[in-house]
């Protein structure tokens, strides 16, 4: 197999040191609000689009998409965050500035990358939602977030005051952006069955008195 010769000219070591340097290490170092099963830190922004990739990819033919343009788009669909940061569900005062932070983020990716046109083609074709295989990654992300807390048992729940009637009521806005992919959307209703059948698990007592949070993000 030959190697063409105009991109052996035109990329060299330096573009593999500015996607390790500027995007994957530093997405690494973002810490999302999911505890990592069986460990005492953070789910990071890498190991969460990793996750995503794998998870998109491996069933993507059994709902008849393309796995290879799911697993791009999983694999860009936060390097935003490299300069936004992760905006965690319970946390209001920092959901006000998302929007902004997040823009400031894709603007960071059209303007900083130009030599790497797959980056921002990818991110700005994710944004707009124009096809099944980026609304079945969008429907996922947040089913996937919600299986890590579910799997982990719950914390990231009690650390933002969820009894479980406040999920209950917080989790309609999210079933609404799931509803974007019906695959997804049953699944994820196959997963808030099982919640419910393990709230004692993964919530505060409903008579402790706790202050629900305002806003209810994936």
């Amino acid at each position: 197999m030959t190697v063409d010769s105009h991109a052996e000219q035109s990329v060299g070591l330096a573009a593999v040191e500015r996607v390790v340097t500027e995007i994957y290490v530093p997405l690494t170092e973002v810490e999302r609000a999911v505890v990592w099963p069986n460990a005492q830190r953070f789910e990071n922004d890498s190991e969460h689009s990793y996750s995503l990739a794998l998870t998109s990819a491996a069933l993507a033919e059994s709902v008849g998409l393309d796995p290879a343009k799911c697993a791009l788009y999983s694999t860009f669909h936060d390097a935003k965050e490299r300069w936004a940061h992760d905006t965690p569900f319970f946390d209001a005062e920092l959901g006000k500035t998302k929007a902004t932070r997040e823009e400031e983020g894709l603007n960071h990716i059209y303007v900083d990358f130009p030599e790497m046109p797959i980056i921002a083609t990818t991110v700005l074709a994710y944004e707009i939602q124009d096809d099944e295989e980026a609304c079945f990654v969008n429907a996922l992300d947040k089913l996937l977030a919600t299986y890590m807390i579910f799997i982990e048992g719950g914390s990231a729940w009690k650390n933002a005051g969820f009894t479980h009637a406040i999920y209950r009521q917080k989790v309609v806005a999210l079933r609404e952006k799931i509803k974007i992919h019906p695959d997804v959307l049953r699944w994820f209703d196959e997963l808030v069955a099982r919640i419910d059948q393990d709230k004692d698990r993964l919530f505060l007592p409903e008579t402790q008195e706790v202050i629900g949070p305002e806003n209810y993000e994936s």
